[in-house]
């Protein structure tokens, strides 16, 4: 039987590893110094009952280029949905 700790684990590797960092093109952020990073990266255990859940992730471009996400990919579940959550001066 799988724990719900294994599941959490695996939807955040592949969260990170299918989804978000070939986004931003793989190939060009081992060439040169990464701009894009991902880090302090967690997953909400769900609530008893629930088989929903999230992963976060903080998301830095440190580069002068514009970069977006705009797709990602899970093989631990059945959707995958994108939020953006950001400071504007003292609110998110």
């Amino acid at each position: 039987m799988t724990s719900a700790a294994d599941i959490l684990r695996r939807s955040l590797a592949a969260v990170l590893v299918a989804g978000i960092l070939p986004v931003f093109g793989g190939a060009t952020l081992c060439a040169q110094k990464a701009t894009v990073t991902a880090h302090d990266a967690w997953v909400r255990e769900a609530p008893a009952g629930r088989t929903v859940t999230a992963v976060f992730v903080v998301v830095e471009n440190t580069g002068k280029a514009a970069r977006s996400i705009v797709s990602g990919v899970t093989t631990v579940a059945d959707t995958l949905e994108l939020h953006e959550m950001k400071m504007v001066g003292t609110s998110m």
